[in-house]
């Protein structure tokens, strides 16, 4: 079990899409708590997902799955993960939606077969050491590469609205 939702090729029950929001409102009043520190074990990872929550909820990228992730802590849920990767999601490169490398090592992931028969674990609890590789694997972002996407997001809207004060100031001094 995981405190980490595997989104390629999942599966999951009612009762979690009826406290599913994709604006995730509570994400502001959460974000000042210890919310992410209770989910997950690196401040890095931490960090990472603060950005993310945040260009969710002020709807500067279009995905559901943070908002999956968000309400499985919300709600203390955990994700079923086999041991066995099942599918492979060949859905990278220039043409796709969000996966735009082809040479990220998620992408073409060969699947592999179940053992039969499944066995289910004695306890139903995050696996921590396989939560912490996937929070160093997936979730490490640099201070560099948050810094990037912030000004991916943000510095075409922060330099209009330079350049549209700029304007002002010119256009009243010529008055």
């Amino acid at each position: 079990f995981s405190r980490h939702a595997q989104i390629w090729g999942w599966a999951t029950w009612a009762r979690v899409w009826k406290t599913y929001d994709v604006r995730i409102p509570d994400w502001p009043k959460l974000k000042r708590t210890s919310f992410l520190s209770d989910h997950l074990k690196t401040k890095k990872a931490a960090a990472t997902w603060r950005q993310n929550l945040n260009l969710v909820f002020w709807r500067k990228i279009d995905t559901w799955d943070y908002q999956l992730v968000f309400n499985l802590w919300k709600n203390n849920l955990l994700s079923i993960v086999p041991k066995s990767n099942l599918i492979s999601n060949l859905g990278f490169g220039g043409e796709a939606t969000h996966t735009l490398d082809a040479s990220s090592p998620f992408s073409k992931l060969p699947a592999e077969e179940l053992d039969w028969p499944l066995r289910h674990p004695t306890t139903v609890s995050a696996n921590e050491n396989a939560d912490l590789y996937s929070e160093l694997r997936l979730f490490q972002q640099s201070l560099i590469t948050r810094a990037q996407v912030f000004l991916y997001f943000f510095a075409p809207q922060f330099l209009r609205e330079i350049i549209a004060g700029l304007r002002v100031r010119l256009t009243s001094k010529k008055s």
